[in-house]
C-alpha cells in the first residue's frame, strides 16, 4: 500500500495545513489520552482514599490494590517504639545527681528538636566517674552511641 502526497494545482505539493478543530495529530491524541488516564488514576486513588477514611475499606488491602495499580499507597501515621542508647557526659557531685542531670539533658534535647515523643528515660547503665571538674557548672553533652545494624 502506498500513500500519495496531496498535490496542489499543476501537480505541485501542497503546504501542510494546521489541524482544524475537528482534526488532530496522533501526538495531540496521545497527549489527551495520557491526560485523561492521569486524571482517571487520580480520581481512582481519591475514591479509594475517601472509602478508607469513611471506614468502608481496609487501609492495608487498599494500599495493596493501589500498589497493584501502580499508584502511590496511602500514607499513614505510625507510632514507633525504639530503644536508643545515649552516652551523656555531665558534671555532678554523685552518681545519683549524674543520672538526674543526664535525664534532664535528654529531655531538653528531645524538646528542642520538636519531636512529638512520649518517652521514658531509663537508667540502663552505670555512672562511671571521670576526672575532677571545675567548680563551675559545665554544659552537659549528649552523644549517641552507634551500634552495628542487627540482622
Amino acid at each position: 500500500m502506498t500513500i500519495e502526497k496531496p498535490t496542489g494545482p499543476a501537480g505541485t505539493a501542497s503546504a501542510a495545513q494546521p489541524p482544524t478543530l475537528h482534526q488532530c495529530t496522533c501526538q495531540q491524541r496521545a497527549e489527551r489520552a495520557e491526560a485523561a488516564l492521569a486524571e482517571q488514576r487520580r480520581q481512582t486513588r481519591q475514591y479509594l482514599r475517601d472509602r478508607v477514611v469513611a471506614g468502608d475499606f481496609d487501609t492495608d488491602v487498599t494500599n495493596d490494590l493501589l500498589t497493584a495499580l501502580d499508584l502511590p499507597p496511602l500514607p499513614r501515621h505510625w507510632t514507633v517504639t525504639t530503644r536508643t542508647t545515649l552516652t551523656v557526659t555531665v558534671v555532678a557531685d554523685s552518681s545519683d545527681d549524674a543520672f538526674d542531670t543526664a535525664r534532664d539533658v535528654i529531655e531538653n534535647a528531645v524538646d528542642q528538636i520538636g519531636a512529638d515523643a512520649d518517652f521514658d528515660v531509663m537508667d540502663v547503665g552505670q555512672a562511671i566517674p571521670g576526672e575532677l571538674a571545675d567548680d563551675s557548672v559545665a554544659n552537659p553533652v549528649a552523644a549517641a552511641v552507634h551500634h552495628p545494624t542487627r540482622a
